[in-house]
């Protein structure tokens, strides 16, 4: 189904900008527009231009412009963001239980308005650009007796480069684990030690034996 939005976007676009449109299909397009955002997630506004041009170039022969409709769908597509990113903001790490399921990249975990922002750039410093690097390519965030977490690797290095993040929303604590060419470097915060979940100590393990 998502390869179907995307596929049927730069022609909804048309119908969408298309003022001779029957308003049923102009109805129909904006759906498929919406729907098509919503999967986008973080990257809707690359969607959104890179559908602009293709149907500018497909719709160009029937005096249609997509650009008006697109950019008005740009900026419902940066307001959806922004109310996705006040769901996030705020102190209550519980929040955060709601987006398992979801990719980070797409709820903004590792942005400023995410809950754990402050602790997280506490504990990596000049580190953290790097760990965002390595989490590039990424699973969902998941949850196992209690703990939140989420893995991931840097793009493009065949395995070298990866980390792993834990987050405590009882205890409001983070471990992150950052592997490079067999080493494992941990980061966390003070007190007990966060429960590993399985799927993380088996990637500590595929690491360390290469």
């Amino acid at each position: 189904m998502r390869v179907s939005y995307f596929l049927l976007l730069p022609l909804a676009l048309g119908l969408a900008a298309c003022d001779k449109a029957e308003p049923i299909a102009q109805q129909a397009a904006s759906a498929v527009v919406a729907e098509t955002l919503k999967q986008a997630g973080s990257q809707a506004q690359q969607v959104l231009d890179k559908a602009k041009n293709d149907a500018n170039e497909t719709l160009a022969g029937m005096g249609i412009d997509a650009s008006a409709a697109v950019d008005s769908l740009k900026e419902k597509a940066r307001n959806a963001l922004k109310e996705q990113a006040a769901t996030l903001n705020g102190n209550d790490w519980r929040s955060l239980e709601q987006f398992v399921g979801k990719y980070p990249r797409d709820v903004g975990l590792y942005t400023d308005v995410s809950p754990i922002a402050p602790e997280l750039k506490r504990l990596l410093g000049s580190r953290f650009e790097t760990f965002k690097e390595w989490m590039a390519t990424q699973g969902p965030l998941q949850r196992e007796q209690g703990v939140l977490y989420a893995t991931g690797n840097k793009q493009h290095a065949a395995g070298d480069g990866s980390a792993y993040l834990l987050i405590d929303v009882a205890r409001r604590q983070l471990e992150v684990g950052m592997m490079s060419k067999g080493k494992l470097v941990v980061y966390a915060s003070a007190g007990d030690a966060i429960y590993k979940p399985k799927d993380v100590e088996t990637i500590i393990q595929n690491m360390a034996g290469r």
